[in-house]
């Protein structure tokens, strides 16, 4: 992030990418859907395995527009009717917070005297994940159009990638096939987000109960 900080030119989005596997039409399509519904972050959906099949995977960063962890079962990932109503035809929908593998961020956010930075949490705040904490104080900057896209899934295992390419998972309108953008209707965020906290020293795993801070 160095030369985006100190440079005098000019960027557009910033583009982070995880250890996933993904194919170049997935970092297109994030970037289509960051210019075109005028977001602020734009990112993908990374799926693990679950019971056999893709299950939803970034539960410690990712909530709903009413700052609700998503679940990791696909057909029940949110309990907000808009997000699943847009989960399930495959369409880009509003959240609280994103990663998932794969996230395009406005470089707009980053500039100016207060331009945003990733941080760990202060004390007496929730330690959650930097991408989380990133998102919170996109919120309180007024920086409030997160969508993610879920015809853009990752996964870390090659297994679940080959299989959300078949047929069954992987949609007919794959990216660039779409007659025009739906755009979004955004929504005013949550008063409270929910966060599993991080507390024991080298852990890799959420270890303190959840709790809602407010935004």
């Amino acid at each position: 992030m160095e030369p985006l900080y100190n440079s005098d030119a000019e960027f557009g989005r910033v583009v982070f990418i995880n250890d996933v596997h993904f194919c170049l039409a997935d970092i297109l399509e994030l970037l289509f859907q960051s210019r075109a519904q005028g977001a602020h972050l734009t990112c993908a959906e990374d799926l693990v395995k679950w019971y056999g099949g893709p299950g939803f995977y970034d539960t410690w960063v990712a909530r709903d527009i009413k700052g609700e962890k998503f679940l990791h079962e696909m057909h029940r990932l949110s309990k907000d009717d808009v997000t699943m109503v847009a989960q399930m035809r495959d369409r880009p929908f509003q959240v609280q917070c994103g990663w998932n593998g794969m996230a395009v961020i406005d470089a707009k956010v980053f500039g100016g005297d207060d331009g945003l930075r990733f941080r760990r949490s202060a004390e007496g705040e929730c330690s959650a994940s930097e991408c989380s904490l990133f998102c919170n104080d996109m919120w309180k900057h007024g920086f409030n159009r997160l969508v993610m896209v879920p015809r853009v899934k990752l996964t870390y295992e090659i297994e679940i990638r080959n299989m959300i390419r078949r047929p069954l998972y992987f949609p007919a309108d794959t990216p660039f096939n779409l007659p025009e953008v739906e755009k979004i209707s955004f929504r005013p965020g949550p008063k409270k987000v929910a966060c599993r906290p991080l507390n024991g020293v080298d852990s890799h795993n959420p270890d303190g109960p959840e709790v809602y801070v407010d935004l």
